[in-house]
């Protein structure tokens, strides 16, 4: 089990028959998009594990996760967020499973902080992942491969669509 999570222009999708109505992110490819993983190759969506993305976020810094889900107790976070700092998001992305939220500029810059940090403190490993049926350290770094994936795709929305958003299902 896990999340799909897209980047992109956010749309209602109305099913009459069903009586259902949502918001979700439309699919998107890009030629130059980053692709470090045989599974989302360069589209705007990728399914990791609810465990997976949890220690990602916080391998990846206190703002993503706090991006991501925001402050409640027991959450990720784990204390790190002070309620007398201000934080420009009252929502986190993942709060609604599913959900779609609105991105903005503030998001990116958060992000692109976390990826320079990133750079800067992994022993220069380059992105990409581990292949799963070895289980070894190939000298990648996953936590570079998806920061660098959400910098790619909030920028991209940010800078091409009419309603720039993150979806979960």
């Amino acid at each position: 089990m896990g999340y799909n999570i897209s980047i992109g222009n956010a749309v209602l999708e109305y099913e009459r028959e069903d009586l259902l109505m949502r918001i979700v992110v439309e699919s998107a490819e890009h030629d130059d998009a980053p692709n470090h993983c045989e599974f989302t190759k360069k589209g705007n969506y990728r399914s990791p594990g609810y465990s997976a993305w949890a220690d990602f976020c916080r391998e990846a810094g206190r703002e993503i996760v706090l991006l991501f889900y925001g402050n409640y107790p027991g959450g990720p976070n784990r204390g790190t967020y002070n309620e007398d700092e201000q934080f420009h998001r009252e929502t986190a992305f993942l709060c609604h499973h599913p959900g779609c939220e609105p991105i903005c500029v503030k998001d990116l810059e958060l992000i692109r902080a976390a990826r320079i940090r990133r750079e800067a403190t992994n022993g220069g490993k380059p992105p990409g992942f581990w292949e799963c049926s070895k289980e070894v350290d190939n000298g990648t770094d996953a936590t570079l491969a998806r920061l660098l994936w959400l910098e790619f795709w909030f920028d991209w929305a940010l800078r091409n669509c009419e309603r720039p958003a993150i979806a979960n299902s």
